[in-house]
């Protein structure tokens, strides 16, 4: 589901691809979440909107076992060398985790750093990830 309101606030729900065994990919999110932010930046410039957005994100995992650090590449995947994830979710971790808040126009206009961003609260909040924040947006900046 996708909302955009001329108002500021923009609604992003998006559901993993069911892969299975063995696991999920991380870089699957990601790259929903890198183009729609793209598409949001492109809608407000089009509706002369230049104001703050209310971005509110949740992230749900209850249904995923296992994420694996890997980006889709055409056929086939490679995996991330910033992140890394246990193998299963840790027990009694959280399933759900939300964020909201406040962004200017312009963080939309750098679409990967804010996808960096977000990702590394909802990995480190659910997973436990361990993440090097530079070489993980470098990798969202090649997508």
């Amino acid at each position: 589901m996708i909302g955009i309101w001329s108002t500021g606030a923009i609604i992003f729900s998006s559901k993993l691809a069911k892969r299975g065994s063995p696991g999920e990919y991380m870089g699957d999110f990601i790259d929903d979440l890198l183009h729609f932010l793209r598409m949001a930046a492109a809608q407000y410039i089009k509706l002369d909107y230049f104001g703050s957005v209310l971005l509110s994100q949740q992230f749900r995992a209850e249904s995923i076992n296992q994420l694996l650090p890997k980006f889709s590449i055409l056929n086939d995947a490679y995996e991330s060398a910033s992140v890394r994830l246990p193998k299963v979710r840790p027990q009694g971790s959280l399933t759900i985790s939300v964020l909201e808040r406040i962004i200017k126009h312009s963080e939309l206009e750098k679409p990967s750093e804010l996808t960096a961003e977000l990702m590394l609260y909802h990995l480190r909040k659910i997973w436990g990830a361990e993440i090097n924040f530079d070489a993980f947006l470098l990798e969202i900046q090649r997508r």
